[in-house]
């Protein structure tokens, strides 16, 4: 009998469980929330959570919200649940509890409206909570749904109710508002014909930033300016080559305009090293959504005072400063050190780190560079050369032609030029440009003890290099 009466308790509560297993409608109308615009708010509402029954509940009867990706305020939260029947029926919810991340009810009384048989909540009563807050730090600390998800269980908790169904609804999505990208980048392609002074095929290149700002219904915040930071070799915009860059010659090099109407740009500044750009753009009148800013960048121009262009990359840091739904002005970098592009040329490219010319430490070098040009055209050739300090002794200087198919001897060249400077006897660096195809030369470089006959074979970075 013993063991029976225990099967039958299993049974009995298995039946039970299986009855309750229902499907409940969970619903709420999603808020749309700013994670710039409502950082400030002293707690973020959370709307009305709706149950629509699946079985039947009774007085002692549970119903818990969970939250996820928001904890709840408790402070300024004043939970309460109500439930409305399609029929005269009534009941009487109590609040239990919360956790950071909960809230539960109790079912207290109930009352039927005599309209039926007894009180009828599957499929004719909807829960409602109300009241409820959420912390505003946890809900901008990331962007995407916030969801909350129905549990319901009997007094004792030993049954689950409404297990089934749609117990799962998203409360808010919380929207980063602004943001940006680069949507056009820089790609010049330098013409070492040209001494390294025009773009192949175009006298201007152009980059392209674009912020954007998204919709969003609750605490929205106002776009006030954006500034761009575009990182990149800028000495192109150095005219007359003394080494610093008037406002006429940065206009002149870089023009920047903005698609927003009624935004003004501020004069863009350039800094010592003319290796960063800055330019603020802010909105002129009432609060809008800011625009995309254009910048082209114009070649120097043929001629042996002027400058030349630089291969390398660029990248663009933004900032969108905004003023949010309370509180003082504030700023969001949407974009930092993005890839805005880069300037190539159209030749080869090969750099040597180290070398040393004429007396170096009571020593006396002979110094070797040689170009080998394997394919069928020949091209003129230019240095780079800085020295261990970074000083740069010699810019874009040809030291030769390198006929087709056929060994050019650049270290007398080299040599020749950094005598007339003054600085014959050093150690350099030597960054060596050739207008030939990349796949088709070959530096050899070296420098010679001309006492012992000690050769130093210096690695460098042809393409088809053999590295020794």
């Amino acid at each position: 009998m013993k063991t029976i009466f225990k099967k039958s308790l299993v049974a009995a509560a298995l039946a039970a469980a299986a009855f309750n297993a229902s499907a409940v409608t969970v619903t709420a109308t999603a808020a749309a929330i700013s994670q710039e615009g409502a950082a400030n708010q002293t707690s973020i509402v959370v709307p009305n959570v709706l149950a629509t029954a699946g079985a039947e509940y009774t007085v002692g009867d549970t119903i818990t919200l969970t939250f996820s990706g928001a904890e709840l305020d408790l402070d300024t939260s004043v939970p309460a649940m109500t439930v409305a029947f399609t029929d005269n029926d009534a009941a009487t919810i109590g609040f239990v509890g919360a956790t950071a991340t909960s809230v539960t009810f109790r079912i207290t009384a109930q009352t039927d409206g005599s309209d039926d048989a007894g009180v009828n909540y599957s499929g004719d009563a909807v829960f409602t909570a109300t009241g409820l807050r959420f912390k505003t730090s946890t809900v901008v600390d990331a962007v995407g749904a916030i969801k909350v998800t129905h549990s319901a269980a009997n007094v004792t908790g030993s049954i689950v109710i409404d297990n089934l169904g749609t117990k799962e609804a998203t409360v808010a999505n919380v929207i980063a508002q602004f943001s940006s990208s680069v949507t056009t980048k820089l790609d010049g392609v330098i013409d070492v014909g040209q001494s390294r002074q025009k773009f192949v095929g175009a006298t201007t290149d152009v980059l392209v930033v674009t912020p954007a700002e998204a919709t969003a219904a609750t605490h929205d915040a106002a776009y006030v300016s954006t500034t761009h930071v575009i990182k990149g070799d800028f000495s192109f915009a150095d005219a007359n080559k003394n080494g610093t860059v008037t406002t006429a010659e940065l206009n002149a090099a870089v023009a920047v305009a903005t698609a927003g109407a009624g935004d003004t740009i501020a004069q863009p500044t350039l800094n010592t090293a003319l290796n960063e750009l800055t330019v603020v753009v802010t909105e002129a009148g009432a609060a809008n959504t800011p625009a995309a800013t254009t910048f082209t960048l114009t070649e120097p121009g043929v001629a042996t005072t002027k400058p030349v262009l630089v291969p390398g990359s660029f990248t663009a840091t933004t900032t969108i400063r905004y003023t949010p739904a309370t509180g003082a002005a504030a700023n969001k970098v949407t974009e930092s050190n993005a890839a805005a592009g880069a300037w190539t040329l159209n030749g080869a490219t090969v750099q040597v780190p180290y070398l040393v010319f004429g007396t170096v430490g009571g020593k006396a070098y002979n110094t070797i560079v040689q170009l080998n040009n394997s394919s069928t055209v020949a091209g003129d050739v230019f240095v780079d050369v800085f020295k261990e300090d970074g000083t740069q002794v010699l810019a874009n200087k040809k030291v030769g032609t390198a006929a087709a198919q056929s060994t050019t001897n650049l270290g007398g060249a080299i040599k020749a030029e950094l005598e007339a400077l003054g600085a014959s006897n050093s150690k350099v660096s030597v960054k060596v440009v050739a207008n030939v195809p990349e796949d088709k030369a070959a530096v050899y470089s070296a420098f010679v003890d001309t006492v012992t006959g000690e050769r130093i074979i210096i690695n460098n970075d042809s393409k088809v290099q053999t590295k020794e």
